[in-house]
């Protein structure tokens, strides 16, 4: 298989479902995904996560995060990573329903680098992880 953008670099899935979380692991996996994949169930524990690992070999180096949790947003948790000084330039893919167009473009304006809409195949997954990493 060809080698994409995203092999090994160490990724963060936020999203309060597991399903996704699986889904997307599942098509990392199928696609040669070689880095680290952390998962967080919500905005304050995927800000935990990204300090964590901050300047060690596991540095998350991709968020993929769902648009609708509760409490706080995708679309909060991308307003606070880019005005963050540590994470503003990690790449951010949300995924979300048709359903939250508007939202979709609220965080496209604020600095998210791509979007999938559920469902969605391994091969969309790949395309929009290769292009937020380009």
């Amino acid at each position: 298989m060809a080698e994409n953008a995203f092999t090994y670099v160490n990724i963060l899935v936020v999203d309060d479902v597991s399903f996704y979380y699986s889904l997307i692991r599942d098509h990392l996996q199928l696609l040669g995904h070689m880095g680290q994949l952390y998962k967080a169930n919500d905005v304050p524990e995927a800000i935990n996560e990204l300090k964590k690992h901050r300047g060690t070999d596991g540095e998350v180096g991709l968020i993929i995060s769902d648009l609708n949790m509760p409490k706080h947003s995708g679309l909060d948790f991308i307003k606070t990573i880019r005005g963050s000084k540590n994470f503003k330039d990690v790449p951010f893919v949300l995924f979300t329903s048709e359903s939250e167009s508007t939202e979709i473009i609220e965080a496209i304006q604020a600095g998210a680098n791509g979007y999938l809409i559920k469902p969605w195949e391994a091969v969309d997954l790949k395309e929009k992880l290769n292009s937020a990493l380009s």
